[in-house]
């Protein structure tokens, strides 16, 4: 019995598919279109996993707002049809929800699992609903998460990492919010996190993000000083991130790493520089 990951073409799903390894099985378009429920509950059931991590999602934030209906039938019908599998096996199941679903971005000492979240707009009202449908099963996690990048995956979009990298490559300036901190994530230090959740039993909601928190702009400043580039970059103040590049809130990892045996999430320094070595520096 394997663990089932969904949407594994994404950018989540490929760090979880090669941290799993023989352990996991991947399902994706088109075997798996989470707005049909038949096609997700029989290719579940009939796979008959472990456990299901669920990170098929409608992800694109600022198209949510022109396509609400299909934001809406992936992000919460087609969740619903995974906790329909997951009750009729029997078996845990991992959501990998978002930050989104906290509105105030002024949040700077960190939100916990137990702040009430406040959505806005569609998206992240999409991600509220879906972890509502998933905790109405027992045996779930609901792991939030921010400012995801990582090795791109076949159907993932491009994290904001890349469009950074294409904007310098073409010799534009970098124009990035100065006064909002974000939390951040490199999926490979998620996906570790994760297969030890998914093992544990000890269900509930996680906030697991790499540690510490900065401004985009600081992200910006970071990420080229680490690539010994010389790149322009504008702080901006008064705004949001651009919407493409997702919603990015601060939150805290304390209940995370409590946990007996959790693997420690490095700092979003340690995280970045290690996967520029890896992934950006080698390509």
């Amino acid at each position: 019995m394997k663990i089932v990951v969904t949407g594994y073409q994404g950018q989540l799903g490929t760090a979880l598919t090669r941290q799993l390894g023989d352990e996991v099985v991947g399902v994706d378009l088109p075997v798996l279109d989470m707005i049909e429920r038949d096609a997700v509950l029989q290719t579940l059931v009939a796979l008959r996993p472990r456990a299901v991590i669920h990170t098929a999602a409608y992800t694109d934030a600022a198209n949510a707002e022109r396509q609400p209906k299909l934001c809406r039938a992936i992000n919460v019908q087609g969740t619903g049809y995974v906790v329909e599998a997951c009750v009729e096996l029997d078996c845990p199941l991992l959501l990998a929800s978002s930050t989104a679903v906290f509105g105030d971005p002024e949040n700077e000492s960190g939100y916990r699992e137990s702040d009430p979240p406040s959505p806005r707009g569609t998206y992240a009202q999409s991600k509220y609903e879906a972890e509502q449908t998933v905790a109405r099963w027992d045996k779930h996690f609901i792991v939030r998460s921010s400012g995801l990048y990582g090795p791109a995956g076949p159907r993932a979009r491009r994290s904001f990492l890349y469009d950074m990298l294409q904007q310098a490559e073409e010799g534009q300036p970098l124009r990035l919010p100065a006064d909002r901190r974000s939390s951040w994530t490199c999926t490979l230090d998620l996906a570790r996190a994760l297969r030890f959740l998914i093992g544990t039993g000890a269900y509930g909601i996680y906030h697991v993000v790499n540690r510490g928190a900065s401004s985009w702009y600081e992200f910006g400043c970071e990420l080229f000083r680490l690539l010994d580039r010389d790149v322009t970059i504008e702080p901006q103040r008064g705004e949001e991130p651009p919407p493409a590049w997702g919603i990015s809130r601060v939150v805290d990892t304390t209940k995370y790493h409590r946990l007996h045996g959790a693997p420690p999430m490095p700092t979003w320094q340690e995280a970045l520089a290690r996967f520029l070595g890896e992934h950006v520096r080698a390509a």
